[in-house]
């Protein structure tokens, strides 16, 4: 249970009831200035006194009375006898009823009486998890995620105020307000928004295609081409969905051709957009979570005060943050090895051989058929020449900006080292600067590059009057949103015009307006979670016997389960970030390793579970750009996440929670180790001489039989006679090329 010893480290958010002014004011705070308490839970209580000096008479050795009251019951009483006024009395109560309950305190010497009263919700302890249970059950039953989070801050707004009525009103007037209102919020929005439309603009200019593009110039294999996939997937590293889109749909055409299966096209793609994203602190993911992490840093500093064994920067605990995020950095590892290895297990390795061995090119069975084709609103026109540097320098001035406003926001006129300034800056302004600083500049870059026939020319005098460009009503996806001056098709235009980048830039906001949705209702459902008094349950299991060396584990696995549920990896972010973060750093005294390594379990947990979740976002926009079936996709990604995700735990988040001595470096080469091993001991070649499926496969293959239930079905038996064929007639044509190239 919560003990005394945190009456000072918790925020100190009451309300001040006073009695007559003659007599001087008294206020209480429960639990340090909680709404709700706990039924049976013994929970602290600080009464504050105010004695007017003009109207008080005291002399020493009088006797002070004072009495707390549960609906007119004492429930908690003493006498003092002392030589000064006391103008604070520590006490603890325990609430024996539910519902509403008014606690009043009365404070009674040589005939003066002082008393306050608020109203309480008291309910069991379970209770407190009851929001979080509505959220996961709704999301997995309806599959709306926005829904699932609306309910839950429903369900918890109710539980709050003990009625319905009064929980939706809170709900809307409260919750939704205040999650829009705030002002860290507004900085968060307004990066995503500019950040979105500034990848929206690069995608205009024909950057993004003429990145893609230059990469797939080196796929002329199937193992090339998955290479190339992956560095692509690696290198648009600030945006998840940009990365999805970009990827999915630029190498499909090429993977294709390389007989590679849809299924592993969505994998690569589905594997390296999140991850990377994640990781990089420039990306659409880096304002959310330092505004989650922000928030907690302050409550810990009311609680403990300025000097703190962390660093009191959302971003620098962000960057701290990294190297413990084990299955973000093993999964990058892991589809490298994958690839490299050219090694595959469990369902995918049926994928590929099926479509290896039968030289399909059309992506395997697991490509869509008839599916929803995927196209950007900000897709290049038609006649955009797709450039390379038109990609590469809006990402280096983004680096450059970020990175020359964090130092510049963290100096302080002393002998400052780079991480002290970093630790110093302000990274809401950086993000916010930088970002729209580098929209800027790359508009402008893009103003003075001249098309005409698909090349880069240089102007006409003509052509500086298209530089607004003019909206049209073309409905034309090839070329919506501008056309040039009329009648000067034979004049080169800019590859973007100002019109077209404004145009652009609206619709990248809009594409991540959903995605803010998201993240409103996630600040809400972490608000409410926090008013019902799911932070305070967490730290009473802690205080019972849960160990703080546990918690990056367990922050990585709850945050895994909700993540796969709700299919949200932002939801389940604002969701664990108020319950865990502030009775993690009290119960591990300050631990800031134990801390760091817990935000890294929620950052990486979240990402684990949306990986693998079939109502994520991000798995299924990576299924309609690459068009795989949305369940191929799942079915075969799920056993390369869960090898991942274990040995994330064993080698990581177990280790270096409970071994103080346990370098994070041996984490990460123990990771590599584990991965390389996982990649060959569990996967098989493609083409083999046997025929034989991965070991998992055949294990299960013998066991179904020792049960007497049908074991290998025939295709699957063709499919391996097909594939020793398929193996001698490679060998066969690889030893006559040979021949004849002697």
């Amino acid at each position: 249970m919560l003990g005394r010893s945190l009456l000072t480290a918790r925020v100190l958010v009451s309300l001040f009831f006073f009695a007559s002014p003659i007599f001087g004011e008294v206020s209480f705070v429960v639990d340090s200035g909680v709404q709700t308490i706990f039924k049976d839970n013994v929970t602290p209580i600080v009464i504050s006194i105010e004695w007017p000096a003009d109207k008080t008479v005291f002399n020493p050795g009088d006797s002070i009375t004072w009495e707390v009251m549960d609906n007119d019951q004492v429930i908690a009483s003493d006498m003092i006898i002392g030589d000064a006024l006391p103008t604070e009395i520590v006490t603890d109560i325990t609430m024996k009823n539910r519902g509403r309950r008014t606690i009043a305190i009365d404070v009674h010497l040589n005939g003066q009486r002082l008393s306050t009263s608020s109203e309480f919700q008291v309910y069991a302890s379970i209770v407190a998890i009851f929001p979080l249970i509505f959220v996961i059950v709704t999301a997995a039953l309806t599959q709306m995620v926005e829904l699932s989070l609306t309910f839950g801050i429903f369900v918890g707004a109710g539980i709050y105020t003990g009625s319905m009525t009064k929980g939706f009103l809170r709900t809307l007037e409260v919750y939704f307000v205040d999650s829009l209102g705030n002002g860290g919020h507004a900085f968060v929005y307004l990066f995503t928004f500019f950040l979105a439309g500034l990848i929206a603009i690069i995608e205009r200019s024909g950057g993004l295609a003429g990145f893609a593009q230059t990469v797939s110039r080196f796929a002329k294999s199937s193992f090339s081409g998955q290479l190339a996939c992956y560095f692509s997937g690696v290198l648009i590293f600030f945006d998840d969905y940009a990365n999805s889109l970009v990827v999915g749909t630029t190498m499909r055409p090429t993977l294709d051709a390389l007989m590679v299966s849809r299924e592993k096209l969505a994998f690569i793609v589905d594997a390296t957009a999140a991850p990377i994203a994640s990781l990089v602190p420039l990306s659409s993911w880096i304002g959310y979570e330092i505004s989650l992490i922000n928030d907690e840093i302050e409550k810990i500093i009311a609680q403990n005060g300025e000097n703190l064994t962390i660093s009191t920067s959302g971003f620098t605990v962000f960057l701290e943050s990294v190297k413990y995020r084990y299955y973000s950095i093993f999964m990058l590892i892991f589809v490298f090895l994958n690839v490299v290895l050219k090694r595959e297990f469990g369902s995918m390795l049926i994928a590929e051989r099926k479509v290896v061995v039968y030289g399909r090119t059309d992506g395997g069975e697991g490509g869509s058929e008839g599916s929803k084709k995927i196209k950007s609103d900000s897709s290049p026109k038609s006649d955009t020449p797709a450039k390379l540097w038109n990609f590469i320098l809006p990402v280096l001035l983004l680096i450059f900006f970020i990175f020359y406003l964090l130092v510049l926001s963290g100096e302080d006129g002393s002998d400052q080292s780079f991480m002290d300034k970093i630790e110093g800056s302000d990274s809401y302004v950086a993000l916010l600067d930088g970002t729209m600083a580098t929209a800027l500049i790359t508009v402008l870059f893009y103003l003075v590059q001249f098309k005409k026939d698909g090349n880069i020319v240089l102007p006409e005098l003509r052509s500086f009057l298209t530089l607004c460009g003019k909206r049209t009503n073309i409905d034309d996806d090839d070329d919506i949103g501008d056309e040039s001056v009329k009648g000067s098709d034979d004049v080169p235009v800019p590859i973007v015009t100002v019109r077209e980048a404004v145009d652009a830039f609206l619709s990248g906001c809009a594409k991540v307006f959903p995605a803010l949705i998201v993240l409103t209702l996630a600040w809400a459902t972490g608000a409410v979670m926090t008013d019902v008094g799911a932070d305070r349950l967490f730290a009473s299991w802690i205080g019972d016997g849960l160990s703080p060396k546990s918690l990056p584990t367990i922050s990585y696995i709850v945050s895994s389960l909700i993540a796969l549920c709700t299919g949200t990896s932002w939801g389940t972010m604002g969701i664990m970030f108020p319950i865990m973060l502030v009775p993690t750093y009290n119960s591990s005294n300050g631990d800031a390793r134990i801390f760091y390594a817990t935000v890294a379990g929620i950052l990486a947990g979240s990402i684990t579970g949306d990986h693998v979740s079939p109502i994520s976002d991000t798995t299924v926009l990576t299924s309609l750009a690459c068009e795989c079936k949305l369940i191929s996709h799942v079915r075969t990604q799920l056993p390369y996440a869960s090898i991942v995700a274990f040995w994330s735990i064993i080698v990581g988040t177990i280790p270096i929670g409970y071994g103080s001595k346990y370098p994070n470096g041996v984490a990460i080469a123990l990771g590599f180790v584990t991965m390389a091993s996982s990649a060959f001991f569990l996967g098989v070649p493609v083409l083999n001489s046997t025929g034989n499926y991965c070991p998992s496969t055949e294990l299960w293959f013998k066991i179904k039989s020792l049960l007497k239930i049908k074991g290998e079905n025939e295709e699957l038996k063709q499919l391996r006679k097909d594939t020793v064929a398929k193996y001698h007639q490679t060998i066969s044509g690889s030893k006559e090329i040979f021949e004849e190239d002697v």
